[in-house]
């Protein structure tokens, strides 16, 4: 993604496709966060302030956007993960979207992934947590750290089973 436009590589077509969200050059239109499940749905944020999930589907260009206002979000099978605007963690299924977000009960939370049935994620800028979003019990903050930073982390993501955090200061580190 460049600004508001979204390039996708067509590889059964050989191709690029350009998709245009919102009018050009308006800050709020500004994609952020594009994200692919593994149906090639296309997931993504835009800057506005308020609603600003939205779908895509590459092969029709049909971009549809969900009355869901998210800080980050990631994707499993039809579950989205995501956090508000107080940063607080959410889940719901895509299907009942944006209808009964169910509370994971964690705040603070910044960049998210999942992988292997665990969703892993920052909170409070230097944890790494590690969880299983479908268990039933009542969340232990003090269980679920999975590694704790000396410098602010910005950013999670993994990738055949390599987990890599980059931190505010340049570093990277992988698990």
């Amino acid at each position: 993604a460049d600004g508001n436009f979204i390039s996708v590589y067509d590889r059964l077509g050989g191709e690029y496709r350009k998709y245009t969200h919102g009018e050009e050059r308006v800050p709020e239109n500004t994609v952020t966060k594009p994200q692919f499940d593994e149906y090639g749905t296309l997931y993504f944020l835009d800057s506005s302030v308020s609603t600003n999930f939205y779908t895509l589907n590459v092969e029709t260009g049909a971009e549809s956007k969900i009355d869901l206002a998210c800080g980050t979000f990631t994707v499993h099978g039809s579950d989205l993960y995501f956090t508000n605007a107080q940063e607080d963690l959410y889940t719901l299924s895509l299907d009942q979207a944006p209808l009964a977000p169910k509370s994971l009960q964690y705040s603070g939370v910044s960049s998210l992934s999942f992988w292997n049935g665990e969703l892993y994620f920052i909170r409070a800028d230097y944890h790494l947590m590690k969880i299983d979003p479908k268990s039933q019990s009542a969340p232990d903050p003090s269980k679920a750290i999975f590694a704790t930073f000396s410098t602010q982390i910005n950013h999670i993501a993994i990738g055949d089973g390599v987990l890599a955090c980059t931190s505010a200061a340049g570093e990277l580190f992988t698990y």
